[in-house]
This record gives structure tokens, C-alpha cells and sequence, in this order.
């Protein structure tokens, strides 16, 4: 763990006041202001109590009662929305910014990483761990500020009313602090459970969602059930458990206040009533200090477990490198646009899947890729993609050895379509201009459905229409039609497809494969098709087994 990983709650500090010092500066003087009021108001109180022990002068008092009051009520009710508007405002902000942090590391990280991470972690990250980070710099540093400003405040105010009985009443007060630093660890170490716990409850969800079918195809219903209902039952366990530690904060700071009241009055003789009310009302106003004391604690406890992990995440050091102001280099006359040399591949902790594979294709070529089910046809495309790392010297684009390439650089080159093209919740439209790349007036968006065999009668009425999650509303071979319309929209010289008509009947399969020829080899887009169909491939010029 580096040394930033280990101090969360600083970086988390640091991060907020790097860029929201004005506004933190701006609420801690509301905060501040408001504090300084409510300490003149038991002065005002004592003053008035006394007064009462004659005539002369009561009117007078309650005059400045009333006025001190008016002053004390305005202050708050305006000091109070200042620093909700600036420490609040501020810290959403700041929970915003570490979304937007998680989003861009969670591009940035490189696929086989991404892939050993589970779902439901990743979703408490940006959930859960955010929110927790968020309420430690809003509430938590609201809390800090006013306890602090209080603890220290406070004792002088009532040392500077009665010196005799401030070391009496606040001895019992005293003990608060190392009540709560007893408490705080277990808070840390449940927080951590309960995260953890939350991790895997949203895994365990995510997977029930996503494979409804099988659920209920093979009446697993009551098994996953069970599970669910056992992780939320864990869950519940470690909630109630924190609960019960971060209850045991409030009673014990009420019993030791109160402790301190019960001396008050116990030395209260030679004091006025006045002095007595003013101090009373001083030792209750020190409730809300150390409770707000547990509350930070709580929060920042949350915080630091949470701010473990996320940016443990966030730092994480196996990333994709990136290009800036990428320009595609032209195709070299006569070297081959994709190039492998006794390529060979293996997933980490698996047999090897390509073994010795060797080819050269060419600008404006049509090649299959055939080979026996887990011959490694679809990891050939993982590759060119450079989702996966190949040694040097085995892998070449456009002349290029592909290592010596960035991610980003590398997929400039390419539009994929795989076997089960991934849609994204929106329109069918807002899907087929995913890639942000509108064709030119000789191929408009018609002439792409055509080519991918989107039929006017089936897709054009539903261009607006809004899909579910992963394409929910389409079959499977729509899913790919529109996956194949995808790729052909982005202006890419070389076309990847995995098996794209896998689940289009045969009759439609063919048309596709025509409209695709005739039109895609009019524009010399290279095209790798991998397919299980032999009847597919004719349409290649030449086929590379693997």
C-alpha cells in the first residue's frame, strides 16, 4: 500500500480544499458566526434571571432579551443557509468529481484486469463509497468545524462566568473523548464488512438479474432466493452491528453530561441563579459539540474504509496507454495492413489458444478465419484490438509491431462486430450512431440499414423507440443487424466480424452477405470475418485456418 493509500481521509481533505478552499472558507465563517451567537445567549439569559431579584431595570432586560434574541435568530437562520449552500454544495461537487474519477480509471484499466474485478465491487465503489466520501467532507467537515469551535469556546465562556465551577462540572465531560476513540476502531473495521458485504450482495443481484432465464429455465428460483435472502441476512447482521457501536456514542456523552449537571447544582452554593442557568445552558450546548465529534468520527470512519478501497481502485497501476491528437497513418503500398508472425497467446493460468499462427492481409481484402470450436478465432480478434498483451515481434498493423502502438491508437483502425453486439439503453438510433461518425451524403443512414440488411419495414419505425438494457426488445438477430450497422457507420479502413449472422436464418443471412460485397468492396474496407459457417466464408477472398 503506497503512502496515499494509507491516509485516505487526508487525500480526501486535501482533494476538497484543492478546489473548494473559497467556499470551505466561506461556510466555515457561517459556521463560526453562528457558534459565536449562541454563546451570547446565556450571558443574556443570566443578565435577565438576575434581574428579576429586583424591580428596577426588568423591562430593560427583557428589552435586550428580545433584541439579542432577534440578533441571534437572524444570524442562524442566515449562517445556516450560507454554509449548507457552500460546505453542502461543495461536497456533492466533490462526489461528482469521484465518479467522474472512477469512470475515467474504469476505462483507462486494461481488460483482463477489469475482468478479474466482480460487478457488485465496482458498483459499490461508485455508489456506497462515494456517498460515504461525500458525507465526510460535507456533514463531517460541518461537524468538525462546529465541535471544535465549540470545545474550545465553551470552557473559556463558562470560565469566564464562574472560574470556581468550571473544573468541577467539566471533569465528567472530559471523559468523552476516550469513549469515542474506543469506538471508533470497531466503526472502522464494521465499515469495512458492511462494504464488503454490500459488494457482494450487489454481485449476487446483478448476476440473479442477468440470468433470469437460466433461473427460471432450470427452477432455480428457490436456491438463488435462499442465497439472496442469506447475504441479505449477513448484510442486516454487520448494519446492526455498526448500529449498536455507533448507539452506545449518544447515552454515554448524555451520562456524563448529566453527570456534570447533577454537580453543578451540587456546588451551587455562592453562585447566583443567573450564573446557574447560564452554565446549564453552557454544559447543554456542549452535548451537541461531542456528539458532532461521534458524528465525524462516524464519518470520517466510513471514509477512510471506503477511500481505501476506492482508491486503491482509482491508483490502480495496470492501464491502457493512450494517445493524444491521433492521426491515422495512410496504408504503406505494398505492406500488408495486418501482419502475424508465429503469433502465439495464452490466458494467464490457461493452455495456450493460438499457437503459431502466421498471415499477411492486404488492403481491400476479404479474409475468413476458420478453425475448430476454441481454436482461438475470436481471441485473434481480442488481439487486434490489443484488449489482450502479445509479445513483440508477432503482431503487426499497417507495418507497425502493434507494442509499440497505444491502445487507443491501435482501435482507430478498426470497427467491430461480435458475436453478440452489446446495445446500449436508448434509442435504436442513438445506438447506431454510437460511434459519433455520420455518413457523408453518398451513404446516409438508409443506405447503411440496407447494407446490414435492416429492413425499412421492420427497423424504420422504431428508429425512436426506446430500448432496454442490452437491447432488451430486439431479437438476437436484430441485435446483430444493427451491431453490423454500427460498424459500418464508423469510418474505419478495416472491418473485425466475429460470426456477426450467427442468429439471422439463412435466407436474410445471404442477402446481408451480398448487400455487405457488393457495397462494403466499393469503399476498399479490408474485412476479417470469423465465422463457424463455410457457407459464409465463400464470400471471402481467401481463408486462413487456425
Amino acid at each position: 500500500m503506497s503512502v496515499i493509500e494509507a491516509h485516505p481521509i487526508r487525500r480526501q481533505l486535501r482533494f476538497f480544499w484543492e478546489r473548494y478552499s473559497k467556499a470551505i472558507l466561506i461556510g466555515a465563517f457561517a459556521i463560526i458566526s453562528i457558534d459565536i451567537a449562541e454563546l451570547i445567549l446565556p450571558v443574556l439569559l443570566r443578565d435577565t434571571v438576575d434581574s428579576f431579584n429586583g424591580i428596577n431595570g426588568v423591562m430593560a432586560h427583557r428589552r435586550s432579551l428580545i433584541k439579542g434574541l432577534s440578533a441571534v435568530i437572524f444570524l442562524q437562520v442566515f449562517g445556516r443557509y450560507l454554509w449548507r449552500v457552500a460546505l453542502s454544495k461543495s461536497a456533492m461537487l466533490a462526489g461528482a468529481e469521484f465518479r467522474k474519477d472512477f469512470s475515467k480509471k474504469s476505462f483507462m484499466i486494461s481488460v483482463p484486469r477489469m475482468e478479474e474485478k466482480k460487478v457488485g465491487d465496482l458498483m459499490t465503489l461508485a455508489t456506497s463509497d462515494v456517498e460515504n466520501m461525500r458525507f465526510a467532507l460535507g456533514p463531517g467537515v460541518i461537524a468538525l468545524i462546529d465541535s471544535c469551535f465549540y470545545c474550545i469556546s465553551l470552557p473559556i465562556a463558562m470560565y469566564w462566568i464562574a472560574p470556581a465551577l468550571v473544573w468541577k462540572v467539566l471533569l465528567p465531560v472530559c471523559a468523552i473523548p476516550f469513549v469515542v476513540l474506543f469506538l471508533q476502531g470497531k466503526i472502522a473495521l464494521q465499515s469495512k464488512r458492511v462494504q464488503e458485504q454490500i459488494g457482494r450482495l450487489g454481485t449476487l443481484t446483478q448476476e440473479m438479474i442477468s440470468g433470469v432465464r437460466i433461473i427460471k429455465t432450470y427452477g432455480l428460483e428457490k436456491k438463488i432466493t435462499q442465497k439472496l435472502n442469506q447475504e441479505s441476512h449477513s448484510l442486516n447482521e454487520k448494519q446492526v452491528s455498526i448500529t449498536q457501536t455507533q448507539a452506545r456514542l449518544g447515552p454515554s456523552m448524555e451520562f456524563f453530561l448529566s453527570t456534570s449537571i447533577v454537580l453543578l447544582f451540587a456546588s451551587s452554593s455562592g453562585f447566583s441563579v443567573g450564573t446557574l442557568v447560564a452554565m446549564q445552558r453552557y454544559l447543554q450546548k456542549l452535548l451537541w459539540p461531542l456528539s458532532a465529534i461521534a458524528m465525524a468520527v462516524v464519518y470520517f470512519q466510513k471514509a477512510k474504509s471506503s477511500g481505501q478501497e476506492f482508491f486503491s481502485y482509482v491508483d490502480e497501476p495496470d492501464v491502457e496507454e493512450t494517445s493524444t491528437g491521433l492521426t491515422m497513418k495512410p496504408f504503406q503500398k505494398g505492406v500488408p495492413v495486418l501482419e502475424a508472425r508465429n503469433l502465439s497467446f495464452a490466458y494467464p493460468n490457461g493452455k495456450p489458444v493460438l499457437k503459431n499462427v502466421s498471415f499477411q492481409i492486404f488492403e481491400g481484402e476479404w479474409v475468413g478465419i476458420s478453425g475448430m470450436v476454441g481454436s482461438g478465432k475470436s481471441t485473434l480478434l481480442q488481439l487486434l484490438l490489443k484488449f489482450y498483451p502479445v509479445a513483440p515481434g508477432q503482431l503487426f498493423i499497417n507495418g507497425t509491431d502493434i507494442t509499440e502502438m497505444k491502445s487507443d491508437e491501435v482501435r482507430q483502425y478498426f470497427s467491430p462486430v461480435m458475436q453478440d453486439p452489446y446495445l446500449f439503453q436508448g434509442t435504436l438510433l442513438e445506438n447506431l450512431n454510437t460511434s459519433g461518425e455520420m455518413p457523408d451524403e453518398m451513404h446516409p443512414l438508409s443506405w447503411t440499414m440496407q447494407v446490414s440488411g435492416m429492413h425499412e419495414e421492420e427497423f424504420m419505425h422504431r428508429l425512436d423507440q426506446k430500448l432496454g438494457e442490452r437491447g432488451a426488445g430486439l431479437s438476437g438477430g436484430q441485435k446483430q443487424r444493427v451491431g453490423i450497422a454500427r460498424a459500418i457507420r464508423k469510418k474505419t479502413p478495416i472491418l473485425l466480424l466475429d460470426d456477426p449472422l450467427s442468429s439471422v436464418d439463412i435466407v436474410t443471412a445471404e442477402h446481408v452477405l451480398e448487400q455487405m460485397t457488393r457495397e462494403i468492396r466499393k469503399l476498399s474496407r479490408t474485412v476479417i470475418f470469423v465465422s463457424h459457417h463455410e457457407e459464409h466464408l465463400r464470400y471471402c477472398d481467401r481463408v486462413v485456418k487456425i
